[in-house]
């Protein structure tokens, strides 16, 4: 393998999405506990705007030029000799890299077997759009039950619901029998419907804090004034998980200030977590939509779209397209 070439995003310097750039490099290396994976599609992630412009712990320790993604979909390419759990050929879905090097935006990525899910041969999966899954569907199911300790019968708001994390979160709460109140603008309500939310506030038209209040959790996907405004909306003994992490600590403090648990987050992978999100993909129980998809070259586009902050669903970038 050794010289054969790829095509991967990197950027040599921080700054706005003109920084990314297609270049070529060898594929990577992998150890004897790793797989080599040929990318079908990564995740587009808020983390990787901020890691992009340099303002993520994560951009201090790296080597420019860096990389880009840790969200994966693809075929495992190669194995490490001391790798049981996959066999060539076999496509998965998992992270890379998590809070160290970033690789995904990529044709060829390097990753553990613990942090990847096997996809059955058959079911509803479209390979070039899944790596929108994992850290979105992480984020949502451990801030709401891990972190958020929701239950059936209980009430969650979710703030920016139409989302990539939102939508996930959204459908995970209704099948754990909770109600759901969802803010989004008007032109994602009917999308939310379709996910089985019926309680919608068009933040745009009117406060949160006017129109919601005595929840049992909420679950702040904006942050900043936004998720200070959204305290009012807990009750007493309620959980508030605040997800950005540029507006954690402010959030944090203003809830505190109120006599409210306000807790910040960051997803963990776990390989369990990830079989189960195959499985209820599998089974039809939950959908992920894709707000976009772009090809390597695009990435800018992409980021450009991700800053945005209104894309319904996830945005996706494919070597395949």
């Amino acid at each position: 393998m050794k010289g054969e070439r790829m095509k991967t995003v990197q950027f040599k310097e921080f700054g706005t999405p003109e920084v990314l750039d297609v270049s070529e490099r060898e594929k990577p290396s992998f150890g004897p506990s790793e797989i080599l994976i040929e990318v079908s599609s990564a995740g587009v992630n808020p983390i990787d705007a901020k890691i992009r412009e340099g303002s993520s712990f994560v951009a201090q320790s790296l080597t420019l030029p860096a990389g880009m993604g840790y969200d994966v979909c693809g075929t495992v390419a190669s194995c490490g000799e001391n790798i049981t759990e996959f066999q060539v050929g076999d496509c998965v879905v998992g992270t890379v890299g998590r809070h160290d090097k970033p690789q995904a935006y990529a044709e060829y990525c390097v990753g553990s077997p613990t942090d990847f899910a096997l996809l059955p041969k058959e079911g509803p999966f479209k390979m070039n759009e899944l790596g929108g899954l994992p850290i979105a569907a992480l984020t949502a199911w451990q801030g709401l039950f891990d972190h958020g300790g929701l239950e059936k019968g209980q009430t969650v708001l979710i703030l920016a619901a139409a989302g990539g994390v939102g939508h996930l979160a959204c459908q995970f709460a209704l099948l754990k029998g909770a109600d759901v109140i969802a803010t989004a603008s008007k032109r994602h309500h009917s999308f939310l419907k379709e996910l089985g939310v019926r309680i919608m506030i068009d933040y745009t038209e009117e406060k949160v804090s006017d129109a919601c209040q005595y929840v049992d959790c909420v679950l702040d996907l904006v942050g900043g004034d936004a998720g200070i405004e959204a305290l009012a909306c807990l009750k007493k003994d309620g959980v508030f998980v605040t997800v950005p992490t540029i507006t954690r600590d402010e959030v944090i403090k203003k809830g505190e200030e109120q006599g409210l648990l306000v807790k910040g987050m960051l997803a963990e992978t776990r390989k369990e977590e990830l079989e189960n999100f195959v499985s209820l993909l599998k089974d039809n129980r939950i959908t992920l939509k894709v707000d976009s998809l772009y090809s390597l070259s695009e990435a800018k586009n992409a980021h450009q779209k991700l800053e945005e902050r209104h894309a319904q669903g996830k945005i996706v970038i494919s070597p395949k397209v």
